[in-house]
């Protein structure tokens, strides 16, 4: 299970399963504040909290491809791309 937190408006909390995908659409703020954080939680006690969103790091690298940031949560840990195919281990557990 994974929780997600949004630093950003008043977007609630999201409790998601195993292939359960959820999106969301924003814009970042003047000051480059937005912050979207993240709680995952895998079997054996693996969990990991990370930022999902950080305007001055991503918003960038998430323009190039649709505006997109893609987080994939799976057993050897947590996954980043912005297109869809090519996959970064970005967070082990």
């Amino acid at each position: 299970m994974a929780d997600l937190k949004i630093l950003y408006d008043d977007i609630d909390l999201k409790a998601m399963r195993v292939w359960d995908d959820y999106t969301w659409n924003f814009k970042v703020n003047v000051l480059r504040t937005t912050l979207f954080s993240y709680n995952a939680r895998w079997t054996k006690g693996k969990q990991r909290h990370f930022d999902a969103f950080v305007a001055s790091r991503d918003k960038e690298r998430c323009q190039k491809y649709h505006n997109s940031c893609i987080w994939s949560v799976r057993s050897d840990g947590i996954y980043f791309s912005n297109n869809n195919s090519t996959w970064t281990n970005t967070y082990p557990w």
